[in-house]
């Protein structure tokens, strides 16, 4: 994701004052991931920052009065969820075990990803 590579390199949106602003929010993901992993790959760190930022998106939202509200009421859920651009996959943060699982690991035992198109519907 571009964005997530201009978060490693602030400079590269230094002409985007508005882009550099709207980046600011991920600042404590970034600096967690990067410290956390020195020698990582470029690559590698976009991957973690990636997750780290619906991470620490996900306590944002949680502080904001109207979501706070309906989380305590129980009318809320929030869910972190991660789109792969290059392969189509959706994985979930699942808060128990801090861990990203693939969306289809949610699917009822019986059920499961179509793979054989011909029996979906026109």
């Amino acid at each position: 994701c571009g964005a997530v590579q201009a978060m490693l390199d602030p400079e590269s949106v230094r002409e985007l004052p508005s882009v550099r602003e709207w980046l600011r929010h991920a600042e404590a993901a970034r600096r967690t991931v990067v410290e956390n992993n020195p020698g990582a790959s470029t690559a590698e760190l976009v991957a973690l920052l990636t997750d780290q930022n619906i991470v620490s998106q996900l306590s944002n939202l949680r502080t904001h009065p109207a979501v706070a509200s309906g989380l305590a009421s129980g009318r809320l859920e929030v869910h972190g969820w991660r789109y792969g651009v290059e392969d189509g996959s959706v994985a979930v943060f699942d808060e128990t075990t801090s861990t990203f699982l693939p969306a289809t690991s949610l699917l009822p035992a019986r059920g499961g990803p179509v793979t054989d198109r011909s029996t979906l519907a026109r």
